[in-house]
């Protein structure tokens, strides 16, 4: 009877090492994930991404939409250019799922101004860049 002891207790820390490691790696794939996720949005092309004129100079604006389930701010947004250029993110207020809202509204692209002509509008966060490109009048 006390030698059947020791394998029974031995294949119970077993079991309990393998659900804690189980456990542990759940933790860091769902934190992993949830990281690259909680990022998401959408911007369609010609939709949401516009080159106006204001009679003196183009003005490229982009617009965002959140299509995850927690709000996004400037500071989601890793990548935000116009020809390649960094530009500035400027939410007024961070975007609640489901929001939409003005991410770019520039009238400098790349330093250039926004001469007439073909742009190319990056924006990016953690979950992926997304380009479009813009015609200015």
């Amino acid at each position: 009877m006390r030698k059947a002891t020791t394998p029974i207790i031995s294949i119970i820390i077993l079991l309990l090492i393998t659900v804690a490691l189980a456990g542990a790696a759940f933790t860091f794939i769902q934190s992993y994930l949830f990281t690259y996720t909680c990022s998401n949005f959408s911007m369609d092309d010609g939709m949401v991404v516009f080159c106006m004129s204001t009679g003196t100079e183009n003005v490229i604006s982009a617009q965002v939409t959140n299509t995850e389930q927690q709000s996004l701010s400037n500071a989601d947004f890793s990548v935000v250019q116009i020809d390649g250029v960094n530009t500035t993110a400027s939410l007024s207020a961070p975007l609640q799922p489901g929001e939409a809202g003005i991410l770019i509204e520039a009238d400098d692209c790349g330093g250039s101004g926004c001469t007439p002509g073909a742009h190319t509008v990056s924006v990016g966060t953690a979950a992926g860049v997304t380009t479009v490109n813009v015609h200015c009048p």
